[in-house]
């Protein structure tokens, strides 16, 4: 293969592949310039009742699935929204003073401490930087279900939920679906 490559490129046929080679590089380099750029994909942030709702839905998927559930309805309060962390940059400026007289030393210090958000840019202008997204909290939850009369029933039902949210029983309620 290495002899049919040499044989290609000899002499002035391979100069010619050479070149053209290059020409259409340099070309395509050059179109794409003129192409449309793939536009940013923007990460769609779920608003809280879009979050309460696709609990709600996995739960109730969860729930049925238990033994002696049944037909099930769930509700899941929330105690507060989406919180965010943005990213800063602090900036502290310290002056010292020293002061030697008569009387001794005397040390002045002043401490300037600046805070400023890290700006990025984004697809509709300048945007802070977001260092972390803390979730919705559960407040708690109400299911609704045929079984859910049964104590053994509202057992499993208390420990699926309370084991799926990290919430304690008290912010559990299961009741009988009528």
């Amino acid at each position: 293969m290495v002899v049919k490559l040499k044989e290609l490129f000899a002499g002035k046929r391979g100069t010619k592949i050479i070149v053209i080679a290059g020409i259409v590089g340099v070309a395509l380099i050059l179109l794409s310039e003129f192409m449309p750029k793939a536009a940013k994909q923007t990460v769609k942030q779920a608003t809280t009742e879009e979050y309460a709702a696709a609990l709600e839905s996995r739960l109730t998927g969860l729930i049925m699935n238990i033994g002696g559930a049944g037909k099930t309805q769930v509700m899941v309060t929330l105690e507060n929204g989406y919180e965010y962390v943005y990213a800063s940059e602090e900036r502290v400026n310290t002056d010292k003073t020293e002061d030697t007289n008569d009387t001794g030393n005397r040390l002045q210090q002043r401490d300037d401490t600046e805070n400023r958000l890290v700006v990025i840019g984004g697809s509709g202008g300048e945007e802070a930087l977001i260092r972390t997204e803390i979730l919705p909290t559960v407040k708690g939850v109400v299911v609704v279900c045929e079984g859910g009369d049964q104590a053994i029933v509202q057992q499993r039902i208390t420990d699926a939920v309370t084991t799926a949210l990290g919430v304690t029983a008290k912010r559990v309620c299961v009741i009988k679906y009528s």
